[in-house]
């Protein structure tokens, strides 16, 4: 699923914490790093575009202690919304694909003078 969520439009990286926000369906930005192994920039930026469209809500959490604040994530759309969301982007991908391969098409059919 990364994969074509990638091909969609999204980094790698967007790729990965949104097929792991889709099979856990919230989390914090602490077990996100530790269990995907990336650094807390990239799981902000992936948090942002979720964010900006729409599928996840943040939630604050107070805790003990000295530290960031500790901050919930969860989904506030279905995963199957989210999928269809993904799907209609990967379709404006293949159909703006498309246009170039008969752009250039064209061009190789074109007898040159």
């Amino acid at each position: 699923m990364e994969e074509c969520i990638v091909e969609a439009g999204y980094s790698p990286n967007e790729a990965k914490v949104i097929c792991w926000m889709l099979n856990h369906k919230e989390t914090t930005y602490i077990d996100i790093e530790r269990k995907l192994r990336v650094p807390e920039p990239v799981v902000s930026a992936s948090f942002k575009t979720m964010e900006d469209n729409g599928w996840i809500e943040k939630i604050s959490v107070k805790h003990e202690g000295k530290g960031r604040p500790r901050m919930l994530v969860k989904l506030s759309k279905s995963k199957e919304t989210i999928l269809k969301e993904i799907n209609s982007d990967l379709e404006k991908r293949i159909k703006y694909l498309q246009k170039l391969y008969t752009t250039l098409s064209s061009e190789i059919s074109t007898p040159t003078i």
